[in-house]
Formats: structure tokens, C-alpha cells, sequence
């Protein structure tokens, strides 16, 4: 019994010296294996890894998925499923260093079978981090059997010659997996904006009964955006205000003086929509490019009670859009951070109608024709992230929608909206 428990443990430490052996053999020199890959995530091993001190540390599981957006710039060849534990190089939380990574976890190879992501285990999430390397631990040491009794030795068989059988074909250490479908982003936003709209007139009669006008106002805007992540490919945006109000109703009498609106109650507000959709190429690690089209609306819906009536008027601007945008992003991993610039232009439809009831009598509604004109946009934002899939965003926003009005009094209108929004956002991909 002793004599069988000294050769186990002789097979044992001939195991490990062996695995020790061929690991300083291991090519762990950076090679083009991650192209297209951003380069800041890729980390590259400077030392073998004390095996003894790998094995002790508790199995690693990432909790952080969002380096899964990145895996579809890189050709998945296949997958290899450890057959035993292995301790791993690849990037954690706490930055890339050996990891002891259990049985069964999913490792994606390329087309030669180098090894490229930690796609997950079979009891963790997977997490697309780099890990170009690994070492086999833990391998199971059968015990050697005891030695049969001796027996006289047998006669020796007739010698028979026979063709050597044809070799089997070499199994490929991975399989082909089916072809990848385009990764799915979602990013969710609540925000606030807030700013000033100022309406100015250029008529051929002058002083016919068109002034200036400025007010501020306030909404919520809730914002959806789906597009590939970080590839390119389509994307398509919506958003729109809720819960607005107006404020500081102003107008410009002849002498050049800002006065208030008289007015005994007032529950005024902005109306915004805007849908967009285009596609985002990404040129490097670090910048992106878009074109888009798309639709919007701008309304100002004025609800007052002034000298005994009560007024309800809406003027809207809508119509087509297109435009561009390019963002650039710092090489940050912890804390990305991104400025975007867009810029558009479109068509539009002005409309503009009034009703009042005075004294409970509801009097002819009153509206101009629908006027031609045009629309031109520019945004400058910038977003950076929180914590893990959640960021905040600012930016500056002008809108200008001209018009002219074709009805007695002929006009050129002007309006100029001016904001800044904050918000929050959750992105989510799969």
C-alpha cells in the first residue's frame, strides 16, 4: 500500500513539473490575433504565473458584461470548453493579471485557434474579456494499479501480417459555430431640458401687428436609442417632452421695451418630437460617424385666461430631416467618455390656429394658412460613464424654424430655440 501511494505521488509532482515545463514554453508574445479589437483592453502577460499561488485563490467570476460589446469586432472562429481548471490571463476588474478559471468555461478561438475571450462559465455570466492564454491545473492523478500475480507466460501467437490501418483525420480542437447575428444596443434616457424660444418678424408693412416675443421653458424628456453598440451598422432614435411648462411670457412693444403678457392664469407649454434613423460607422477604436433621417415637431401650445377669455392657441413647425454626427471617445476604460457634434437641416410646415370662449360663448376659431419654410439644427454634447451601463449626459442645443406667413399682413418669422439637457442613461446589449 505504501509503495502504491509513493508512486502517486511521484506520477503527481511529474504532472505538475511537466505542466510547469511546458508552460515556460508558451508563446505569450503579443500577436494580431485581437485586430480591430480596441487596443487600450487588451492586455498581454509579462511572466508565468506561481501555479501553486493560482490553484489556492477562489475560482474568478466576472460580474461586468459590458466588454461584450467589443467581441463582435474580431472573427469567432469557435470555442474550446476547458476540460480542467486552468489559471488564465485576462482582464478583471481590478486590470488583467492570472485568474484560477473553473472546468466548463467557454473560451472563443479565432480561425488559427488562438485563444481570444472568456465567454463565460457554466455558474457565471459571460463577459467577452480578453484572455489569450491559460494553464491546465487541478488535473485528476489516477493511482497506479497493483501489479498481477505472475501467471507462466503464454505461447506466443502465430505471426499474421496485416495492413496497417488508415490514420483517422485530425479533430479540430473547436468547431465552427453558426454564423453571428449583429449585437443589440438599447440605451435608455430620462433627462430635463430647459431653455428660451424667441420669435421675431420681418414684415414688408411695418408695425402690422406682429411683435417680437420671447418666453423660457422646462420638460421632461424620456429618449430611447437601438442600434449594433459600438459597430457599425443602423440606428434609430425617439424621444419626445412630457410634463412642460412655460414661463416669463414676454413681448416687445414699439419702443423696444419688454413687457409681460397680462394675463390672469396661464398653462402654457412646449411640444417636441423628433424621430431619427441612420447609419454609424466607426472609424478606429475611437471615432464614430452617422448619417440619419428623419422627422420632427415643435409646437407652442398657449392656454391662457386674459380680460375674461379664455385663449387656446398652437403654432407648429414639422417636417423631414437629415443630418450628420461624429464622436470621438477617450481611452478610458472605467470612466468613457464621449463628445458627439450633429448637425441637420429640413423642411417644415408651419401651422397655427386660435380658439377663444368669452363669457361661455366660443368664438370663430381663427388660423392662417400653412406656410412653407425650413429648419436647421446643431447639438454639442457630451456623455461619460458612471457606473458600469449607466452614464450621464449634457448638451447645448439650437434650433431655428423659418417660415413666411402668406395670409393679409405677409411676414418672415423667425423662431430660435435655445437649450441644455441633462440626463441619465442605461445602455443595455445583447
Amino acid at each position: 500500500m505504501r509503495i502504491i501511494k509513493t508512486l502517486a505521488f511521484i506520477v503527481m509532482v511529474a504532472t505538475l513539473a511537466t505542466k510547469a515545463a511546458s508552460a515556460q514554453n508558451i508563446n505569450i508574445a503579443p500577436d494580431n490575433r485581437y485586430n480591430g479589437y480596441p487596443t487600450s483592453l487588451i492586455g498581454w502577460p509579462d511572466a508565468l504565473p506561481n501555479l501553486a499561488t493560482c490553484i489556492a485563490q477562489e475560482y474568478y467570476e466576472p460580474t461586468d458584461q459590458h466588454l461584450m460589446q467589443y467581441t463582435t469586432r474580431v472573427k469567432i472562429a469557435g470555442y474550446r470548453i476547458l476540460e480542467t481548471d486552468e489559471c488564465r490571463w485576462g482582464r478583471t476588474s481590478g486590470g488583467d493579471r492570472w485568474v484560477l478559471r473553473p472546468k466548463g468555461t467557454k473560451i472563443a478561438l479565432d480561425a488559427l485557434g488562438r485563444e481570444l475571450f472568456d465567454m463565460g462559465s457554466p455558474h457565471g455570466k459571460p463577459c467577452g474579456n480578453p484572455s489569450p492564454y491559460g494553464i491546465s491545473v487541478n488535473v485528476p492523478v489516477l493511482a497506479t494499479p497493483a501489479a498481477p500475480a505472475q501467471r507462466p507466460p503464454a505461447p506466443a501467437p502465430p505471426t499474421v501480417a496485416v495492413a496497417p490501418a488508415p490514420r483517422p483525420a485530425t479533430i479540430p480542437r473547436f468547431e465552427l459555430p453558426a454564423a453571428r447575428k449583429p449585437r443589440l444596443g438599447i440605451t435608455l434616457g430620462l433627462g430635463y431640458v430647459f431653455g428660451s424660444v424667441r420669435s421675431t418678424y420681418n414684415e414688408a408693412i411695418p408695425v402690422s401687428g406682429d411683435t417680437p416675443q420671447k418666453h423660457n421653458f422646462g420638460a421632461w424628456m424620456p429618449e430611447v436609442r437601438v442600434d449594433q453598440g459600438v459597430d457599425n451598422g443602423l440606428f434609430f432614435t425617439a424621444g419626445g417632452s412630457v410634463l412642460g411648462s412655460t414661463s416669463t411670457m414676454l413681448f416687445q412693444d414699439a419702443t423696444g421695451a419688454w413687457l409681460d403678457k397680462n394675463r390672469t392664469s396661464d398653462d402654457s407649454r412646449n411640444e417636441v418630437k423628433k424621430l431619427k434613423a441612420g447609419y454609424q460607422h466607426t472609424i478606429g477604436d475611437y471615432f464614430k460617424v452617422a448619417g440619419f433621417g428623419g422627422w420632427q415637431k415643435f409646437a407652442i401650445h398657449e392656454k391662457y385666461l386674459a380680460q375674461g377669455a379664455a385663449t387656446t392657441s398652437v403654432r407648429s413647425y414639422q417636417g423631414l430631416i437629415l443630418g450628420g454626427e461624429l464622436a470621438g471617445s477617450t481611452d478610458s476604460l472605467d470612466h468613457r467618455a464621449t463628445v458627439t457634434l450633429s448637425a441637420e437641416y429640413g423642411p417644415l410646415k408651419r401651422k397655427h390656429l386660435t380658439q377663444q370662449v368669452y363669457q361661455a360663448a366660443s368664438l370663430p376659431r381663427a388660423s392662417d394658412p400653412d406656410a412653407s419654410g425650413h429648419s436647421l439644427g446643431f447639438r454639442l454634447g457630451g456623455e461619460v460613464q458612471i457606473y458600469k451601463s449607466i452614464g450621464a449626459t449634457a448638451s447645448f442645443n439650437y434650433q431655428g424654424f423659418d417660415s413666411t406667413r402668406t395670409n393679409t399682413f405677409v411676414a418672415d418669422e423667425h423662431v430660435g430655440v435655445k437649450s441644455v439637457m441633462l440626463s441619465v442613461v442605461y445602455k443595455w446589449t445583447r
